[in-house]
């Protein structure tokens, strides 16, 4: 039961126990059987878990926020925001970014929550599974896999998710990268082979981009903030 609605039953019980005391105990039944109504209406939740009373509260300060004008997201130097800074809007409008230099002296940033966690993104590159052996598949599937177990055993670790993104691709990548790699001294049957796989595989390529987001909470991590620090560097740099 929300607060609003304790406080009604609360301000019900006192009108009836007022009531009673002056003796008139028909309206303090009236009043009660009423209140039951009212209060059994506004407690009735959806399939969502939102009872009446909250979505009517909701409603209410939409309202008085809309009148004051805070509805409205206006960002940047000439923005509705005091700071006059470009924060993200809606959940994500307490979060705060931070850099930090892993042990390969790697810039990367740290994204902190209004809930004291902290999240890293992370640029990979899928190898893919053309031209690629079963016997390596199979070497990649279960480094993913053992990877996911590490994963779920590492302390403060609250959530991971991965991200690919996919779009089609002219194919000019591949070609650059063969000629590029291309080895001038390389006999002529090997150069002919990359030639025709660059002919081949660029018509209908697809071009993928991959993120990896984990999500810790120091807190759980280390006891002290210099250590989850420390730890944070060594990991994402590999070390």
């Amino acid at each position: 039961m929300s607060m609003e609605l304790t406080l009604t039953v609360f301000g019900i019980a006192a009108i009836t126990v007022v009531l009673v005391l002056n003796q008139q105990w028909l309206v303090a039944v009236v009043v009660d059987a009423i209140a039951a109504v009212v209060v059994g209406t506004l407690s009735h939740k959806d399939v969502h878990g939102v009872s009446v009373a909250a979505k009517w509260m909701e409603r209410v300060m939409f309202k008085r926020a809309k009148r004051a004008g805070r509805n409205l997201y206006r960002s940047g130097p000439i923005g509705a925001v005091p700071s006059r800074a470009t924060p993200l809007p809606g959940m994500l409008a307490g979060s705060r970014v931070s850099e930090h230099v892993d042990s390969f002296d790697r810039r990367f940033a740290l994204v902190h929550h209004a809930d004291r966690s902290v999240t890293v993104v992370m640029s990979v590159t899928p190898p893919g599974i053309d031209l690629v052996d079963t016997e390596q598949l199979d070497n990649e599937v279960a480094q993913w896999g053992e990877w996911l177990a590490m994963l779920g055993n590492e302390v403060g670790v609250v959530q991971a998710s991965v991200v690919v993104e996919t779009s089609p691709d002219s194919g000019q990548s591949l070609a650059r990268h063969i000629a590029t790699s291309a080895n001038p001294d390389a006999p002529q049957v090997a150069r002919n082979v990359m030639e025709e796989i660059g002919a081949e595989y660029r018509t209908g390529a697809a071009q993928m981009r991959a993120w990896v987001t984990v999500s810790f909470l120091p807190s759980s991590m280390a006891s002290k903030k210099r250590s989850f620090w420390r730890k944070q560097r060594a990991t994402l740099g590999g070390g």
